[in-house]
């Protein structure tokens, strides 16, 4: 008789099992292959727009028809998310940017003879940008729409030093050289532009100039809406809100100028760089494309 009850009751659990499956299928495609992506599945993936962008200027004949994924640009950020269970995933991002720009400039030589010459300046702008953060996601829908929702924390340091490189030296004969006068902008200045650099002849220039290595944190509430093209692929969009802060170590400026017949370099202070910001975000405009396998 006991026999017989325990039986009964693995039967009745084996049927009820069996109907929450059947209440709840896989979501498949034609194939019989998941589209979404389930526990234990790793999710990988980037900014969607310039590839977008190329596709839809391949259509209209637009002049500006390339695929860029330049971290230049502050919304390429790498995503991944590991997937707890179907319905729950760890989220990170990261961005590891670092670049390096020169410009050069002629000026006229100072020891030129009848025939003018020219020399070279530079300058050198070095950046560095790097952002990482972390959460958790949940997520809920029906078919190939999934929206989701969730929380993460967030750390960054930028920084950036511009270093400037002359042709003609500052002596006790030529305390006052033609120099660049570099500007906020590239490209030199006059004929109606907006004047990036030009040519003066100056007794006083910089020679390197330190932003301060700036710190950011914050933390932000999500929510998305992730589309499944294909099985394992998707596209997804989202808007955050949430507090974040910068605090930023102190800048300073290299000059350097004749005193008294002897080269003299200064260094002056620029000031530091903090803030506070409460806002909502669309993560720069991005659409993140995924992949899970």
């Amino acid at each position: 008789m006991k026999k017989a009850i325990l039986g009964a009751i693995s039967l009745f659990c084996a049927t009820l099992t069996f109907a929450q499956a059947q209440d709840n299928p896989a979501l498949t495609n034609k194939r019989g292959v998941e589209i979404l992506p389930q526990a234990g599945d790793w999710g990988l993936g980037f900014n969607a727009v310039p590839f977008l962008n190329y596709i839809g200027n391949s259509f209209n004949g637009a002049g500006s028809n390339s695929v860029g994924t330049d971290y230049i640009n502050s919304s390429q950020m790498i995503f991944g998310k590991y997937f707890l269970t179907d319905n729950k995933a760890i989220r990170g991002s990261a961005r590891l940017g670092f670049g390096s720009n020169t410009q050069s400039n002629f000026v006229r030589d100072m020891n030129t003879g009848v025939t003018p010459t020219f020399v070279e300046d530079y300058r050198t702008v070095n950046n560095s940008d790097i952002f990482l953060s972390g959460g958790l996601e949940w997520r809920r829908g029906k078919g190939r729409v999934q929206g989701y929702y969730g929380a993460e924390l967030g750390v960054g340091f930028s920084n950036r030093q511009v270093n400037y490189d002359y042709g003609n030296e500052m002596t006790a004969t030529n305390p006052s050289v033609f120099s660049t006068v570099w500007g906020g902008g590239f490209g030199p200045a006059g004929n109606g532009g907006s004047g990036g650099f030009f040519e003066d002849q100056v007794s006083d220039r910089v020679v390197q100039e330190n932003s301060g290595s700036t710190i950011s944190f914050g933390a932000r509430a999500f929510v998305g809406v992730e589309f499944f093209f294909a099985p394992n692929m998707s596209i997804a969009g989202e808007f955050g809100w949430g507090p974040m802060f910068m605090i930023g170590g102190d800048g300073d400026e290299l000059r350097e100028r004749i005193v008294n017949g002897q080269l003299e370099r200064r260094e002056l202070p620029s000031g530091t760089r903090n803030g506070f910001n409460l806002d909502n975000d669309n993560l720069n405009g991005s659409l993140a494309l995924f992949f899970y396998f």
